[in-house]
């Protein structure tokens, strides 16, 4: 072949590559790529290798309408551990591997969104031999695949937090993935929503996604159960393996076998309930119910929607069985905390606000009895203590722990005087005798004070930084209470960014109050249970129930909020608050408590086990 032949041949393969590259890519829905193509990693899945759709039959219509161009919106209101993250990663793999374009995906914070990118989104572009070379090696200078950004050819993936307005509102992008919904931020910074600045950066895309993943929250406030009420409202329907009749999987089918007899189910053997058809009244077997879900299918209130919307449940799930669904219904009787956890994560459901959700203070106060006499109770084993800065005086409250949780109001009082200045004779040395104060147990042991929070928000902030600084070692903190939904109870953080360098934790009050509320609800002592001395006076539990919360519209949504409507003093639900948070920052360890106090050791073998120096002997 002469050299001009060869020529016009090496012209001839180049322009059939180009034609090739040129040509338009094979249509395939995503959950047929998932089929061929995805790959689970071992690090971030139970059952690694191929994905198989069989595994989550249920996720196969909603993949479909991530491809489906008269699809441009995809809800999914879901419970915990169903795959509905999967999804995404499907989605982020096929348009890497397949379509690529542009592809935004938000998580509540960026902790968490870099703790995902880490544990899923990497290990899944290394676990799929078809996501190799996709993404450059993370080891490379300038490689374009750090932990939040991750450039490929003609597209990128960027991984934001709710929280980064940064994040939301920089390059455009066609695919937008919102995981967690309700867990994101009410308001990016102060730029506004950041679904909907997320949203802003799709308008230039005619064929753009957007997809929001989300266990719901309370009905009134839940923004994907809101997404949801839009769509076209799709239930999944299961047929019963005995009748055939089809139905949508409820919690409210799973019963004792002698449930027609009247048996409670929060009474029952957990390992003798099953789900019971409610056309033919037969139980099914975990078999049998996996059966009934991989011959199930999706029927759409309004099918007429492009907006596609999903309910998942738990009972879809084939990691959950049914007796261990219903041991943790019956661990969530008698709290409205773990209550509103089961219907939310492991039903899928909103939780109802009741009109009586507000506590009664003349209730409160008709429940104090006499806690104990000299002594601490067994049950009782860890004190915190919290306290409230104001202009001329210090509140305060000593709160003891059980296990469980339950609590008892030890002390409550105010500490009159300058708090402006530091001095032993003054509040602070009056909150220092408080500090070194012990309390004798019932098993003859003295327990102190474990844990202080002082908030240092408003009144006196450099007099409770010079307070807790030299302080810390004795687990005195400063704090500083932010409000708002969707602000994390303990943030993991501290910032120690003033001239003392005192380390201040900033808090989520309206999580402490939603949750102490849920205790004070409770009218039967066990797990959660507040105990209050039979000498408490009536003011104490008014202004313990100053505030209430109420569903109100902001910022053009519906929002719960704590008001305090007669505007009157709230010093002991503040304190109340502080001292809870002291548990977050120095969780006790209640087992190492329990041989301490229990054990019948001697105080030179206490004080020689480590992590034990707040119990000391008493004899």
């Amino acid at each position: 072949m002469t050299s001009t032949e060869r020529h016009y041949a090496a012209r001839r393969r180049y322009f059939e590559a180009l034609a090739d590259s040129l040509e338009p890519a094979a249509a395939i829905s995503l959950s047929g790529w998932a089929e061929k193509k995805r790959w689970l990693s071992p690090k971030a899945s139970s059952q690694p290798g191929p994905w198989r759709n069989a595994g989550m039959p249920f996720l196969v219509e909603p993949m479909d309408c991530v491809t489906d161009p008269l699809c441009g919106e995809l809800t999914i209101m879901k419970s915990n551990q169903v795959g509905a993250t999967e999804l995404i990663l499907n989605a982020i793999g096929y348009h890497a591997e397949h379509k690529p374009t542009s592809i935004l995906y938000i998580l509540p914070t960026l902790v968490v969104a870099e703790g995902v990118s880490k544990r899923r989104v990497q290990p899944m572009f290394d676990a799929s031999p078809d996501l190799h070379g996709i993404l450059k090696d993370v080891r490379t200078r300038d490689s374009g695949n750090t932990l939040l950004e991750k450039d490929f050819a003609n597209g990128s993936l960027r991984i934001g937090g709710s929280n980064s307005p940064a994040s939301l509102s920089s390059d455009p992008c066609e695919i937008v993935a919102v995981d967690e919904w309700d867990r994101c931020a009410i308001d990016a910074g102060d730029e506004g929503d950041p679904a909907e600045l997320a949203r802003g950066r799709q308008e230039n895309y005619p064929n753009r996604m957007f997809i929001g993943v989300s266990t719901p929250t309370d009905e009134d406030t839940s923004r994907i159960n809101a997404a949801f009420q839009r769509s076209s409202k799709a239930q999944y329907y299961v047929p019963c393996p005995h009748c055939g009749e089809s139905h949508v999987l409820k919690f409210a089918n799973v019963h004792a076998p002698e449930w027609e007899a009247g048996a409670s189910l929060t009474d029952a053997a957990p390992d003798d309930c099953r789900y019971y058809c409610p056309d033919c009244k037969k139980p099914w077997s975990q078999r049998e119910r996996w059966f009934g879900v991989r011959n199930g299918s999706w029927i759409h209130e309004h099918p007429e929607r492009l907006h596609k919307g999903y309910h998942i449940t738990g009972l879809m799930s084939p990691f959950r069985e049914v007796p261990r669904m219903v041991e943790a219904w019956q661990r969530a009787q008698g709290s409205r905390e773990r209550l509103k956890t089961f219907i939310n994560l492991q039903l899928g459901e909103c939780w109802k606000r009741d009109d009586d959700e507000n506590v009664n203070p003349d209730v409160l106060y008709k429940h104090r009895r006499s806690m104990f006499g000299a002594t601490l109770p067994a049950e009782c084993m860890y004190i915190t203590l919290g306290v409230d800065t104001n202009n001329d005086y210090l509140s305060y409250e000593i709160v003891g722990w059980s296990p469980g949780y339950e609590s008892w109001s030890l002390e409550y009082g105010d500490l009159y005087g300058d708090p402006s200045a530091i001095s032993d004779k003054g509040t602070w040395g009056a909150l220092d005798e408080i500090l070194r104060r012990t309390w004798p147990h019932e098993n003859g042991h003295r327990i102190k004070i474990s844990a202080t929070c002082v908030d240092s928000g408003g009144h006196h902030t450099d007099m409770v930084y010079r307070y807790c600084r030299p302080r810390f070692r004795m687990n005195v903190f400063a704090i500083r209470g932010k409000g708002g939904l969707g602000t994390p109870i303990h943030p993991g953080k501290y910032s120690s960014k003033n001239q003392y360098k005192c380390r201040v934790w900033s808090i989520g009050v309206d999580g402490l109050k939603d949750e102490l509320h849920g205790r004070l609800l409770l009218d039967t002592p066990g797990p959660g249970y507040c105990h209050f001395p039979m000498e408490r006076e009536l003011p104490y539990f008014e202004m313990l129930c100053a505030e209430r919360s109420e569903v109100r519209w902001r910022g053009g949504k519906k929002q719960i909020v704590w008001v305090n409507p007669r505007q009157a003093r709230n010093e002991p639900l503040d304190v109340r608050n502080y001292a809870s948070f002291a548990l977050r920052l120095r969780p006790p360890r209640w087992e190492a408590l329990d041989r301490a106090l229990n054990s019948g050791e001697t105080n030179d073998q206490i004080r020689r086990q480590p992590k034990r120096n707040w119990v000391t002997q008493w004899r």
